[in-house]
């Protein structure tokens, strides 16, 4: 019986481990920069004019990612006020469809 389990332990073991992935898996909340906002602005609204209502902030424009979507890139100081405050007051505002934190860009 001993050797038995002996026998088995190993490919248990081995079982185990092929079954378990090495490949890291990601989830959302880590592949984001929470210094950035990723905002959908409504058609007609230009980026600067979410830096105009959030200026207390420091909102500043970096980029736009998509001309056909409206879609920007916003940074902002994180010693006034916190990440996810600042996404929420974002997410809030009239000219946003939609906003989330940037995700992090693999290479």
């Amino acid at each position: 019986m001993k050797s038995t389990a002996l026998k088995v332990l190993p490919l248990l073991l081995l079982l185990f481990f092929s079954c378990n992935s090495t490949k890291k898996t990601t989830t959302g909340s880590n592949d984001v920069i929470k210094d950035r906002i990723m905002a959908l602005l409504k058609p007609n609204i230009q980026g600067k004019a979410l830096e105009k209502e959030f200026m207390d902030y420091k909102l500043q424009n970096q980029r736009q990612t998509s001309r056909s979507e409206n879609r920007w890139i916003y940074t902002f100081d994180t010693s006034l006020i916190q990440s996810d405050e600042m996404l929420k007051k974002v997410k809030a505002s009239d000219k946003v469809i939609e906003a989330q934190f940037a995700p992090l860009v693999k290479e």
